[in-house]
């Protein structure tokens, strides 16, 4: 995604087969997220991504594991 923001949320389901991916913004490593739970879950909020510099950001995945859901991101301004 490019997104003008400060800070953004990942909103996904989670659910037994789903794998885990690395989260980037301007080519820098966030965190993680593991899209695996025991259950189906409906889209939550799997990840923030907060403190960025307000401006264009370039936000991506990178698929580490098994498959990836993707629902919503939300920027914030």
């Amino acid at each position: 995604w490019n997104v003008f923001c400060s800070g953004f949320a990942l909103w996904s389901p989670t659910g037994p087969g789903y794998g885990a991916a690395e989260v980037w913004a301007d080519r820098k490593r966030l965190g993680q997220v593991d899209f695996a739970s025991p259950e189906p879950q409906t889209s939550h909020i799997v990840f923030h991504g907060d403190g960025l510099e307000p401006g264009y950001h370039a936000i991506w995945l990178k698929n580490t594991t098994g498959r990836i859901p993707l629902d919503v991101l939300e920027a914030q301004p």
